[in-house]
């Protein structure tokens, strides 16, 4: 999701005085294989998204648990429907914790 839609749906959650915020970020750029380089890019963006979050009262809350998820599959799970793809994670991380 580029900068600019994030900081509307953070809007959005401000305006509906939602608990919480969370972003779902998607996988590395066609062609790249440089996990770190993406996670970079993502931490630059929320950095750019710092000062809205903010200004509504958002505060970052830290890694508090199994929390991130990263789908590397020779299962084509990227082909699958998204709602089936969460309701594994969901599903997985209930059996874990």
């Amino acid at each position: 999701m580029p900068v600019a839609d994030t900081r509307r749906a953070l809007e959005e959650a401000a305006e509906l005085q939602a608990a919480c915020f969370i972003i779902v970020v998607g996988g590395l750029p066609e062609g790249s294989c440089d996990l770190a380089d993406a996670r970079e890019q993502f931490t630059e963006g929320i950095g750019w998204l710092l000062k809205d979050a903010r200004r509504h009262g958002v505060e970052a809350a830290g890694y508090q648990g199994p929390v991130e998820v990263e789908v590397f599959s020779r299962d084509n799970w990227w082909q699958r429907p998204p709602q089936d793809v969460l309701r594994t994670c969901a599903e997985r991380l209930q059996q874990c914790c």
